[in-house]
């Protein structure tokens, strides 16, 4: 279809913009193989060379049935010479004009690959993208959930130490009242022996006297009868 279309275009452009009748215009050898070249308006001049057909012209005068013109492309490309009119044309020879068809349509197919060639880079450009973008996301859910449980844990963290602090505090308020308790335990066990010390001591003190005394009574009893 392409290929057709640009065929199109072609011959519209041959038929439309054909140039009028006048020199210094470009003209072109028709569809013939070869034309001769030569050097004046005749055919007893001598043959400078041969044009092949679509060999594209710059008209400059006319004399009769020839033409003065200057190759613009090709091995004369630039020198003046005379052609037969009834073998030019303004119009590109429809060979001439398919050739640089197929080219254009090989040109316009080398460009179709090369876009079709960055297009499938892009493609692959985009789908690396997106599986990093896809990536990048689930990293990121990952870091909001683990700031998320930092935050949780911190703030347990916090709570943890605060308690700490607290058992800190009643442990050395405890450590305190254990000192005083066990100074007071020990004064009062010293004092506890002491008093059984003193009682016993008294006991034996009693007894002593006790025994002194009965003592005494005995040796005194002989001489009362």
């Amino acid at each position: 279809m392409l290929k057709l279309l640009l065929i199109f275009c072609g011959l519209c452009s041959i038929v439309f913009l054909q140039p009028v009748n006048g020199f210094g215009k470009v003209m072109f050898v028709t569809d013939h193989i070869e034309i001769t070249f030569r050097t004046g308006p005749g055919l007893e001049n001598r043959i400078i060379g041969m044009l092949p057909s679509g060999t594209k012209l710059d008209a400059k005068d006319k004399q009769g049935d020839w033409y003065l013109v200057v190759p613009m492309e090709g091995p004369f490309k630039g020198k003046e010479g005379w052609v037969l009119a009834r073998y030019l044309s303004y119009s590109k020879p429809k060979q001439v004009a398919l050739r640089e068809i197929k080219e254009e349509n090989l040109a316009l197919k080398k460009k179709v690959a090369e876009y079709e060639k960055q297009v499938q880079t892009l493609r692959s450009s985009v789908e690396q993208l997106t599986n990093e973008l896809s990536r990048t996301k689930t990293d990121l859910e990952k870091i909001q959930n683990d700031y998320t449980l930092l935050r949780t844990e911190s703030a347990d963290f916090l709570n943890m130490k605060k308690k700490l602090g607290n058992l800190q505090r009643e442990l050395s308020q405890l450590k305190v009242i254990n000192q005083r308790l066990t100074k007071e335990n020990q004064e009062l066990k010293s004092s506890e022996n002491l008093k059984w010390f003193i009682s016993g001591a008294g006991v034996l003190l009693c007894g002593w006297l006790i025994g002194l005394v009965m003592g005494r009574r005995r040796k005194k009893r002989p001489y009362l009868y």
